[in-house]
């Protein structure tokens, strides 16, 4: 029997093995990187899932289910067009253009006889059966097996594969990124309803919890609230 991790109820935002910090996804960005340059598909498209993650928030389902049509490769803006899944309701995610050059390339380099329903990040072991709003086709679409396979082994690779910061241990999995981009959009402008938007949440309480994750708000509060009795604390003796 495999021993599962219990992690202590965490208020104030999400717990920190959650989520990524900059340094870590920096870590990842440059591992995929270089795996990618030695030209082989099975990295790129690592890398392309990557990518996606950090800059677009997608749920791996989502991720997984994207084809060429939904991509800045077919669309006149920078946008990812995110079909019906969770809530049975579809999304338009803007994405930066840094992301849409780099999916442009990887259709390019990496996608054989690509076509508008042609699915962006495929099967190395090619077309299999699925289940699409109710009905079994078969498709050479990524399976969320293999996205998550493919993130574990990068983050091994990358030596973010195990995060035992904090409490116990943590594997990478697809949903950090998600957190990671949520939190990280959040701190860009402050703005909820636009994390919620990007994110696909169906409440906005959802989307609360990151705003409550690494605030400098709260620490600048918190620090100021000290420098009231500086002078006073962690002294052996003082008189008010």
């Amino acid at each position: 029997m495999i021993a599962r991790t219990i992690y202590p109820k965490h208020r104030g935002g999400l717990a920190p093995q959650k989520y990524l910090t900059k340094a870590q996804c920096l870590q990842l960005l440059e591992c995929a990187a270089n795996q990618a340059a030695s030209g082989s598909t099975r990295y790129a498209i690592t890398y392309m899932a990557v990518q996606i993650l950090l800059l677009a928030g997608l749920r791996a389902s989502e991720i997984c289910r994207l084809q060429i049509i939904d991509t800045p490769v077919k669309q006149t803006i920078d946008v990812l067009y995110v079909r019906p899944s969770k809530h049975n309701v579809s999304r338009t995610v803007n994405i930066p253009p840094i992301l849409s050059e780099s999916i442009k390339s990887f259709v390019l380099n990496h996608v054989k006889a690509a076509k508008p329903g042609t699915a962006l990040l495929q099967s190395e072991a090619g077309s299999r059966r699925i289940i699409d709003r109710g009905q079994v086709i078969r498709s050479k679409q990524l399976s969320y097996q293999s996205l998550w396979s493919k993130i574990h082994r990068l983050g091994e690779k990358a030596g973010v594969g195990n995060l035992k910061e904090n409490f116990g241990h943590q594997r990478l999995a697809p949903h950090m990124f998600r957190h990671t981009f949520c939190t990280r959009l959040y701190k860009t402008d402050h703005d909820l309803k636009n994390v919620q938007s990007q994110a696909g949440h169906a409440s906005i309480i959802t989307t609360q919890i990151y705003a409550m994750t690494e605030d400098e708000d709260r620490v600048n509060q918190a620090v100021a609230l000290g420098r009231e009795f500086e002078g006073l604390i962690g002294q052996t003796s003082y008189t008010l």
